[in-house]
């Protein structure tokens, strides 16, 4: 099975992606996984993390906080007059507003998360510059025994244990 949004290969039994942490239950399992998922999201009008544009989010996320700087304008006008009425609906007003804050403050921040992700995809698809290849090279040649066979590190108590003899 693999992750419906970034396509992680997961283990049958596991209920959330150890990469992005989607929901792994809700997947259906067939033959074209990812692309099954794909058509189901977008026919739902849902649509996966991967498939969002981070300026799209950016832009419904300041309009959120907007509106929800209308509703709390409104309320505090609403709380300076001095009827019966207004006492009651300005405490309501504030539902309204601080829904749209944190709608407004999600939307920005999945959009920084995309942002993020993209870049690091970015990254990780570059070739190393050599002089890392060479930092690389000569420290798993470091590992390895007389042997050519690869040595894994000590244990923190090996390590421990060495030091303390």
């Amino acid at each position: 099975m693999s992750c419906p949004g970034c396509g992680t290969p997961s283990e049958d039994n596991e209920r959330f992606c150890r990469k992005c942490g989607a929901s792994l239950s809700s997947v259906p399992v067939a033959s074209g996984g990812k692309e099954l998922v794909r058509n189901l999201n977008s026919r739902d009008g849902l649509m996966t993390g991967a498939e969002k544009d981070p300026d799209v989010l950016t832009g419904n996320g300041v309009a959120s906080f907007f509106i929800g700087d209308g509703f709390l304008i409104a309320g505090v006008i609403l709380s300076a007059t001095n009827s019966a009425v207004s006492s009651l609906l300005w405490l309501l007003l504030l539902i309204p507003a601080f829904f749209f804050y944190g709608k407004g403050f999600r939307d920005v921040w999945q959009a920084r998360q995309i942002r993020r992700r993209l870049k690091q995809n970015e990254l990780a698809a570059k070739p190393a510059p050599p002089e890392l290849e060479a930092a690389r090279t000569s420290a798993v040649a470091a590992r390895k025994s007389p042997s050519g066979e690869l040595l894994s590190r000590p244990s923190v108590t090996e390590r421990t244990t060495r030091e303390l003899r």
